[in-house]
């Protein structure tokens, strides 16, 4: 595809066939729940709390010259323009 035209074209394309495709599979494999009622629940956590509830934290020690090691690599974390240190 060299043309936006000619790409855009594609991406119609596409669209119409999943959107065929989506309708097709759910008339073949979907089935009618044995029980009617919703049973999913309204989130009950703000974005931040539900963050740190699905991650993996692990306390780390960053050396002087802002290096931490992990899974036996070590890494230096960069300032990008800004002078970091450790807090005294």
């Amino acid at each position: 595809m060299s043309r936006i035209e000619e790409a855009n074209q594609f991406a119609k394309t596409c669209q119409a066939f999943v959107k065929t495709y989506i309708q097709e599979f759910n008339e073949k494999f979907a089935k009618a729940p044995i029980e009617p009622i919703d049973a999913h629940s309204s989130l009950q956590f703000n974005e931040a709390e539900l963050n740190h509830i699905l991650s993996h934290q692990v306390p780390r020690k960053i050396s002087k010259n802002l290096t931490f090691q992990f899974n036996n690599a070590e890494y230096q974390l960069e300032g990008y323009g800004k002078r970091l240190s450790i807090a005294k």
